[in-house]
């Protein structure tokens, strides 16, 4: 046979235990992969069980899991795999292993590939004795097995361990894995006692209208039933509030599930809340609390009856009093102006009428128009509008887009003014008198009226006359008429049918422009002249001069006493009294 194909024979014999040496450290690479694997697995797994991380958390440990799991994968499979050694490498480990070959091995690998070292024979001689050599030997036992004796140790070690923590702690094991293996997903760390999460009511971004009481429920389960839950809530950025939450049925040792409940009697705005029970905590949910409609501002504009010169007032737009009151006949033009845009809107008196408002210019203005009136009296045919009978109250009922309604509406009056009668006075003379027939008698009349007096006149009655006689009627006023008149009167006795002996009563009369629910009248007080004849005169002057003479007397009789008492020493006191006197 010649050298090559003896050459040959010892490189298939390098390459079987090149190929087995390849399988060894492939199978301790697999090991140690899965050892590794196995190790990074229970880490994650523990530490999700741990620190209970969200999505952001999970996904870090997943990362760390399936990245130490690949860089194991590349340093200790993909590196081996493409590792290799030269033929003197494993001529080395045989020759170790068999001492007895001495270097003939090494040499014939060196020698044989032809690369001129020597004589041709002599190489072929050294060959062929190598072959010879090694042809009864196991070259294959030359190999190490002992690392992959101890990664299969340490892999079984691991998985011991593994199974072990599945085993004693499979919930949570199964969940840490399920939590790591899929980060995103939404699954719940594991917790003894579990959160329905779906039981929880109401739901998250459920909406209520402020003022609404709200019961919030929630049903726990799990392997650990706890006899209580607490309710955490908080408004806006501010702080958490704990609150105990009520058992809404009574436990007992067979419960699959325990019920809790809080009642939020009432609240203004939005807040968030989660409740926890046990080691459970259920996820934050928000709710909205919807503000309801309410009257911004209310603006009344009064358009008075035509008597009442048709006046027109405007009460500020500012205001959200809205009370109403004026005269029967007043046309009265309403507007509103709600926090937030309406679907409907209606004006609700305590009697019972309904006015639907109107639009304005967008749905947070509304309008309506009516005219006050009294259930007392007939309304004329010429009064145009829709009647409203006062005095009443009335509210205002809203509606928003949300289909909420206000809350409980304020109730404002709506009054009725009374047209005030007029006042009239005679303030002079003011009296009654006793007047001869030549006399003349000068009169001031007063009429005052919340409205307007329209009529002014003079009336008397001679003696006992039934019939009223006019004295005098005076001129309308041109224009508006006046709230107030004062009016004179130059009474020429003379000149009226008057004769000596006569006693008149004189008065005014006065009436206002009230043609809906009127007119006003009134009247002054009636006063008296008595007409004196020619010997009443004459014995009048002579009663005065008699009257005269015995005042004289007395005040003589005075002077004379005090003077004696002074005389005598009588007390001072008594004496200036008298004195005073006269």
């Amino acid at each position: 046979m010649s050298t090559v194909e003896v050459y040959a024979q010892l490189i298939h014999k390098i390459d079987l235990v090149r190929n087995r040496w390849r399988w060894s450290q492939l199978v301790e690479g697999g090991l140690l992969v899965i050892t590794g694997g196995l190790v990074s697995l229970a880490i994650v797994v523990a530490a999700d069980n741990l620190l209970q991380s969200g999505i952001l958390g999970r996904s870090v440990l997943a990362a760390f899991l399936w990245g130490g799991l690949a860089m194991l994968v590349m340093g200790l499979l993909a590196r081996r795999w493409q590792e290799d050694r030269r033929d003197e490498y494993f001529a080395a480990l045989i020759e170790r292993q068999h001492p007895e070959l001495g270097d003939r091995l090494f040499n014939a690998l060196q020698l044989g590939r032809g690369q001129d070292y020597g004589s041709p024979q002599i190489v072929g001689q050294i060959v062929s004795d190598a072959s010879q050599a090694t042809i009864d030997l196991e070259m294959e036992d030359c190999l190490d097995w002992t690392p992959v004796r101890r990664a299969g140790v340490a892999t079984g070690i691991a998985t011991f361990a593994i199974c072990v923590y599945a085993l004693v702690f499979a919930p949570r094991f199964s969940n840490g894995l399920g939590r790591v293996l899929f980060p995103i997903s939404d699954i719940q760390p594991y917790t003894s006692t579990i959160i329905d999460e779906d039981s929880i009511r109401p739901k998250d971004l459920t909406r209520f209208p402020e003022g609404t009481p709200i019961t919030i429920t929630v049903s726990v389960g799990g392997d650990v039933l706890p006899t209580s839950a607490r309710l955490a809530r908080r408004q806006a950025d501010g702080a958490w509030r704990e609150s105990p939450m009520q058992p809404a049925q009574n436990f007992s040792a067979t419960d699959q599930s325990r019920k809790f409940q809080f009642q939020i009697d009432e609240t203004t705005s939005s807040f968030q809340f989660y409740v926890t029970a046990g080691d459970d905590r259920s996820q934050t949910r928000q709710i909205e609390i919807v503000h309801r409609p309410a009257v911004d501002t209310i603006s009344i504009e009064y358009t008075a009856p035509a008597y009442a010169q048709g006046a027109t007032l405007t009460r500020s737009p500012t205001s959200t009093l809205g009370e109403i009151s004026g005269l029967a006949g007043t046309r009265i033009d309403w507007h509103c102006t709600s926090t937030k845009p309406l679907s409907t809107a209606t004006l609700e008196t305590e009697t019972g009428d309904i006015l639907t408002l109107s639009p304005g210019k967008d749905a947070r203005h509304w309008t309506t128009s009516f005219v006050l009136w009294t259930n007392k009296q007939e309304a004329p045919e010429n009064l145009n509008g829709r009647l409203l009978m006062g005095p009443t109250r009335y509210k205002v009922n809203l509606l928003d887009q949300d289909g909420y309604e206000n809350t409980v509406p304020l109730w404002r009056a709506i009054n009725l003014t009374q047209d005030q009668v007029p006042r009239v006075a005679i303030p002079t003379p003011g009296q009654d008198q006793q007047v001869r027939i030549e006399d003349t008698v000068n009169l001031v009349i007063e009429a005052r009226d919340d409205i307007g007096v329209v009529d002014l006149r003079l009336l008397m009655r001679i003696n006992e006359q039934e019939t009223v006689q006019e004295l005098f009627q005076y001129p309308a006023a041109s224009g508006a008429p006046s709230g107030f008149r004062r009016e004179q009167f130059s009474w020429k006795l003379s000149e009226t049918s008057l004769k000596p002996g006569d006693i008149v009563q004189y008065w005014a009369a006065a009436k206002d422009g009230n043609v809906l629910t009127g007119p006003g009248q009134a009247s002054s007080r009636r006063y008296s002249l008595y007409v004196i004849t020619p010997q009443q005169v004459i014995a009048k002057m002579e009663m005065a001069i008699d009257d005269y003479a015995a005042v004289l007397e007395e005040l003589i009789r005075l002077q004379r006493e005090n003077r004696a008492q002074s005389a005598s020493g009588v007390d001072f006191q008594s004496l200036l009294l008298r004195q005073t006197r006269i």
